[in-house]
Parts: structure tokens; C-alpha cells; sequence
């Protein structure tokens, strides 16, 4: 329903001349850069917007000069997306301005980066006669004299017509523009590092005054926080004539440290604008959900049918088994010892958040799967009174008392778990990335003793809690499933997370393909746990009950002495993670036989171990490795508050910060372990395990 008035311009619908940024800062800096009239000193004011609105001329106005936008319109509400500040300038610097995508670039036009250096020495303009014409006619030189200019954004030497440096004309725009473009013209106008804490302090108040606040990877929870049908960001045509070549661009490290020398103000003011964003998303989540009055009653599924019944007390509610098995009867889920509820680990509210989080390290997977508020609502209703296990000694789940943090990996296999498994046992970590079939032996591959998909009742080394402390860092089944179990029985100082991603729909392919009982390429006749995603507080699994005839002939071949041996340990009537857990008001696991559904649920308990985690304050490192993106959060000796989402390449330091390197940075700082390897090494062992 929005539309912009007839005389606005461009897909932004920027309204009034110096709206649009090749015309507006220009027209705002005028003299500085040599034009023939002095600089703006205000800012536009509400009249002609309001009057147009009022008049139903349109009800949709951009500006891409924000330090010229009206602010106070009694008719408007005002948006704002905000990227990270340095990765923004560098995408500015390497944009084309040519519809060609060609390398002429406002870097080109202003000299290169000697010229940028030079304007973060001491304040500069870059002067419209220092501005060339290009490659194709001028070889990139100047062109001497004085140029006439066009409201349209072009200068004219002759017969050459050049547009300006979009809004790369000076030291301004590579100095804290957030912070400057919020203060108006005069703040924008200032000298190089001029700007003080006090400007900041002033920019956040401007900052909480706007309707939206949304940083450029939480596009996807747009819908949400303006109460939008989700489809409104659905595939569109391409609105741009240009693109940045940013990703492909060699910066030089002294650029990167200038830059960020320069722009510490502008850091913390995104960083505010992030946090702004999520407490207004957990706002708007808790009017839809208000605590303590969640109706949690099951949520229809795909195809109008229904999710499987929570298992119960008594085990006639839950649903069979593959393979037709009855569950083992389970305890009650009521009473003062029953465990925390899905809910009560991560409310409403906090989920919505951490799906936004993630949506920034999984694109589309969000809008895809019906937007914010669907996944969140149908989180509610779908496993919201799920009942997770309760940890104590006598179940097997005594407290630790490890002194250094075990690293735990949230994730389900198939995510890059093998990996990250490798990259860390190279780094002389006791891991253990599950065996292919859950027996009580010990993990294939392991660099410790523990057995941990059958551990025992009670305290001590062979407990449950004993048994995983025997590593360093766990990942793959039953490590999802347990999860909620680690982070009850270790605090903060015990325990660092790691979530590996990746998209839900690829990954239930992938899992389906490569990772179940149905591929006849594998030896998996003996277990379900690959055959279903982990779900919150979900039930324990069992093994299929196959025939030996059956499993003969999935495998296509006789099983081996060692599947026979486990195959005897475990019984037809046993499950093994049963022994591990007890879970009476469990929700039922999802097979992968249901793809959307299984897909929903991946990314649910993706989002729900994520929540929980972040609540408990550990230190927690999630990536996309397929994306090469990656977040961290609550890492010792950092801003607690602050998401650092990875950047892209161009504004990455070479050799420092790819997410190889930024994953043993973060084991380094939450172990306190100290990489002893050449770095020679530890590119090789990295490049080794992809």
C-alpha cells in the first residue's frame, strides 16, 4: 500500500533535489569542493512532506543524504537501515558509477587510495576539478579549469561529462557519517575528527527518536517489526544500474587500521543501533506473546495436519517409533522435580530475537519459512510446553566441576560438524565427533575414552556430565539433544558454544541423501538417530528395529562383528539415549520423511539452542561455513552487547579474520588454550580439512 508521489526519483523515492546522494551532498558541501554556491547549514523541514500526505499525493518519501532529511514530520514515520560503518565506505569507494559495471569507481575518481590516506591525515575536499573523467576518456587524469554543475549530480569540463564522486567527497564522508549525517549539515561540515563522545551521546538520542531501526542483515524481520505480510520481500527485479566491486578489491591493511581509527564513533553507534533494533523486535514479540499468558496448544503443520502428540506420563499419546516399537514408560511430567519447559529455557520473545540474529548467517531461510512471526508463533505452539529433562546427580547429569570451558557444538551433523571436528583435533583438542551408530562404545572418532551415547546414573567420571568433560570439544548426535543438559550442568565459566549452519532445506536434503537409514551407501542399519532432526526438549531416540534380514538388505551386505556385537549390547528393547536422559513431556523428534517440516524444525532448534545459550551468557561462536559468515557474542575481554558479524572479504584484514582464524581466536579466548603451531601450520592443517 505505500507509494511515492509522481515527482519523487529513483526506486528510493527520493523526494526533492538533494534527496538523491549524487546531487545532494554537492549541494549541501557546495564551495568546499569548488561549486559556485556556500554550504547548507539546515536540514529540510516537514512542511511540503506533510502537506503532500495530507493531500494523498503519496505516503512513501526517501532521502539518501539523511543529514538533509526532514526528522519531525507529525505524518511520517521514519526508517533507517544502517550497515556496519567501514564495510559501508568500502562498498561506497569500489561502487561503479557507471551502469557498465565498469571499473569506474569514485576511488578512481578521486585519485585512488593515496587520496583517501591523505584525507584521513587532515581534514580534505576532494575539489571538483581533482575529479577525472575516467579511463576510457582521459586515462584517468584531472581535468584542469573550472566545471559547471547540473542539479542532476554531473560536472561538465567541455565536452566531458563526469558525476560527481557519489558521496565520497571528502574527509567527511570517511569520518564517522553516521554520526555526522544524524547531527544535519553543520555536524557533517566539521573537521576531520571533530566529533566527540558528546556528539555520540546526541546522535543515539536522534537514533531513539526514529519508528525503525534496522541494520542491513536483519532485512529479514523487516515484515515483522512494521506488521507487513511477509512476501513483501520476496524475489524482486534488481533497482540497481551499478554494483560495488568491494568483494573483488585489494585493500591495503593501512587503509583498514585508518579506517577504523576514524570511525570509532560510528562503530559504537551501530553497535547501539543493533541492540536498539533487537530490544524493539523483543518489544513487539512480548505484545504478541505476553509472558505468562502464551497459549502453547499444537499449531497445525504443513498440509493441515497436525504435529505428533507430546509423549506423556503414561506413553499413549506419543506416537510410534520407526519400525512400530512402543516407547519404554517414562516418569511424570508434572511435579516440583520435572524439568524447565521450552518456553521457561527460551520465552517468546527471545526466540524472535535469536531468529533475527541468525537470519543475518542463513539468508532467506526465514522468509522462506513464512517470516518472524510465523516461526516464532508456530515455536509456541508447537513445542512451547515441551518438557525438557531435568538435570541432577542421580539421573546422570551431576554438576561440573571442570576448570577449564568444554566446547560444545549445538548443531546437527551435516553442518560442517566434520570440519570444524578436524580443524580443532589438528589443534591438539580431545574431540569427539560421533560414531555412525549410537552405540555404548566408544566414538569412532575420538581422542578420549568417553562412551557417551550410553553414560550411567549417578555422580562421577562415568556419569553423563563425567563423561562428556572427558573432551574438550563435542559435536554431531546426541550433542543437539543434549544440549540444553550441558548448559544446565555447566556455568559460563564451564562451557563455550558453537552453532555450525546451514540452510534448513539444503541441509535436510543433504542429511536425507548422505545421512539416513535409506541410503543403502550406508552401515546405518542399526539406529534413527540420522534419520530425525532435534527438536526443543525433545524426546530421546531409539534404534529402528530392523530384522537382520532387513538390515542385510539395506546395506546390501552381511553386518560387520562390530555392528553384531553392538547391535547384541543394545537389545531390541533398549534405547540407548533413553539411558541417557529421562524425558517425561517431551516433544517427539521429527523424521526427515516430513523435508518442510523437518527443515522448520532444524531451524527451530537452531534459533531455541541459540536463545538459551545466549541467556545463560556463554561465550558463543555460530558460522555458516558454506556463506563464510559467522557471529560472535559474550566472548571474554569484549563488548558483551555487541553482535560482530562477520564482514565481507574487502574489509577483512588478509592472513587475520577469515572464519578459519576467527574460530581458533575464539577457542583461544574462551579455553585459554595457546595455538603452538607455526602459522604455516595452521594454514595447511586449515586447507587440510575443507
Amino acid at each position: 500500500g505505500l507509494h511515492p508521489p509522481a515527482d519523487t526519483v529513483g526506486p528510493n523515492a527520493n523526494w526533492a533535489t538533494d534527496a538523491k546522494v549524487t546531487t545532494g551532498y554537492p549541494s549541501m558541501i557546495g564551495s568546499k569542493i569548488g561549486l559556485d554556491h556556500a554550504p547548507r547549514s539546515r536540514r529540510h523541514d516537514c512542511q511540503e512532506i506533510d502537506a503532500a500526505i495530507a493531500r494523498g499525493e503519496g505516503n512513501m518519501f526517501g532521502f539518501e543524504t539523511p543529514a538533509m532529511a526532514p526528522l519531525a514530520c507529525k505524518n511520517a514515520v521514519i526508517w533507517l537501515t544502517m550497515r556496519d560503518p567501514i564495510e559501508r565506505i568500502i562498498s561506497r569507494l569500489y561502487k561503479s558509477t557507471r551502469g557498465d559495471k565498469s571499473s569506474d569507481t569514485p576511488l578512481d575518481s578521486i585519485g585512488g587510495e593515496a587520496a583517501v590516506l591523505r584525507a584521513l591525515d587532515k581534514t580534505t575536499w576532494f575539489h571538483s576539478t581533482a575529479h577525472t573523467v575516467g579511463t576510457r576518456s582521459t586515462g584517468g587524469k584531472p581535468l584542469a579549469g573550472k566545471p559547471t554543475w547540473s542539479p542532476n549530480g554531473t560536472l561538465r569540463y567541455g565536452q566531458h561529462r563526469r558525476a560527481l564522486g557519489m558521496d565520497t567527497l571528502g574527509s567527511a564522508s570517511l569520518n564517522n557519517v553516521y554520526t555526522r549525517s544524524l547531527l544535519g549539515p553543520a555536524s557533517f561540515l566539521r573537521p576531520l575528527d571533530d566529533l566527540r563522545v558528546a556528539d555520540l551521546d546526541a546522535a543515539k538520542v536522534v537514533l531513539g527518536g526514529f519508528d525503525v531501526v534496522i541494520p542491513m542483515w536483519a532485512m529479514e524481520t523487516l515484515p515483522f517489526l512494521l506488521g507487513l505480510p511477509v512476501h513483501v520481500l520476496a524475489p524482486t527485479v534488481s533497482v540497481h544500474g551499478s554494483h560495488s566491486m568491494a568483494s573483488k578489491a585489494s585493500v591495503s591493511p593501512e587503509l583498514a587500521v585508518k579506517l577504523a581509527k576514524h570511525n570509532q564513533l560510528d562503530e559504537k553507534l551501530y553497535a547501539h543501533a543493533i541492540e536498539l533494533h533487537r530490544a524493539r523486535l523483543r518489544e513487539r514479540a512480548r505484545l504478541l506473546w505476553p509472558p505468562g499468558k502464551v497459549q502453547t496448544r499444537p499449531a497445525p503443520t504443513g498440509g493441515g495436519r497436525k504435529p505428533p502428540p507430546v509423549a506423556t506420563a503414561t506413553g499413549a499419546g506419543r506416537g510410534p517409533t520407526q519400525g512400530g516399537q512402543k516407547p519404554p514408560p517414562v516418569a511424570t511430567a508434572t511435579g516440583a522435580g520435572r524439568g524447565p519447559t521450552a518456553l521457561e529455557l527460551c520465552p517468546a520473545d527471545e526466540f524472535a530475537d535469536a531468529l533475527g540474529v541468525l537470519s543475518a548467517l542463513l539468508p532467506r531461510a526465514v522468509s522462506r519459512g513464512g517470516g518472524l512471526e510465523a516461526l516464532t508463533a508456530r515455536y509456541v505452539g508447537r513445542f512451547g510446553s515441551a518438557v525438557c529433562p531435568a538435570a541432577h546427580a542421580s539421573a546422570g547429569w551431576p554438576r561440573s566441576t571442570r576448570s577449564s570451558r568444554l566446547l560444545l557444538n549445538m548443531a546437527e551433523g551435516t553442518s560442517g560438524t566434520r570440519t570444524v571436528n578436524c580443524w580443532l583435533e589438528a589443534a591438539q583438542l580431545r574431540t569427539a565427533h560421533f560414531p555412525l551408530t549410537a552405540t555404548e562404545l566408544t566414538p569412532k572418532s575420538a581422542t578420549a575414552p568417553g562412551r557417551l551415547h550410553q553414560c550411567t546414573r549417578g555422580a562421577g567420571a562415568n556419569s553423563c556430565t563425567g563423561q562428556y568433560d572427558l573432551y574438550d570439544y563435542v559435536s554431531d548426535v546426541p550433542a543437539p539433544q543434549v544440549a540444553q543438559l550441558l548448559l544446565q550442568t555447566h556455568s559460563a565459566s564451564q562451557l563455550a558454544a558453537v552453532l555450525t549452519l546451514r540452510d534448513p532445506w539444503e541441509w535436510t536434503m543433504s542429511r536425507t541423501n548422505s545421512h539416513s537409514q535409506h541410503n543403502a551407501s550406508e552401515d546405518r542399519s542399526l539406529i534413527d538417530d540420522h534419520s530425525f532432526v532435534s527438536v526443543p526438549c525433545g524426546c530421546p531416540w531409539r534404534p529402528a528395529d530392523r530384522s537382520e534380514a532387513d538390515r542385510t538388505r539395506m546395506t546390501g551386505r552381511s553386518p560387520s562383528r562390530y555392528k553384531v556385537e553392538a547391535y547384541s549390547r543394545l537389545g531390541k528393547e533398549t534405547g540407548v539415549l533413553v539411558d541417557t536422559f529421562e524425558s517425561p513431556g517431551c516433544a517427539e523428534p521429527t523424521s526427515l520423511a516430513r523435508h518442510t517440516t523437518a527443515a522448520l524444525d532444524l531451524l527451530t532448534h537452531n534459533a531455541w539452542t541459540y536463545c538459551v545459550a545466549s541467556r545463560r551468557r556463554v561465550p558463543l561462536f555460530a558460522a555458516n561455513l558454506a556463506e563464510d559468515m559467522f557471529l560472535m557474542e559474550h566472548v571474554p575481554g569484549s563488548n558483551d552487547t555487541r553482535k560482530l558479524l562477520s564482514k565481507t572479504p574487502s574489509t577483512r584484514p588478509r592472513e587475520t579474520e577469515s572464519l578459519y582464524r576467527e574460530l581458533l581466536s575464539f577457542v583461544g579466548k574462551t579455553s585459554g588454550r595457546k595455538d603452538k603451531r607455526q602459522p604455516e601450520k595452521i594454514r595447511a592443517d586449515g586447507s587440510a580439512c575443507w
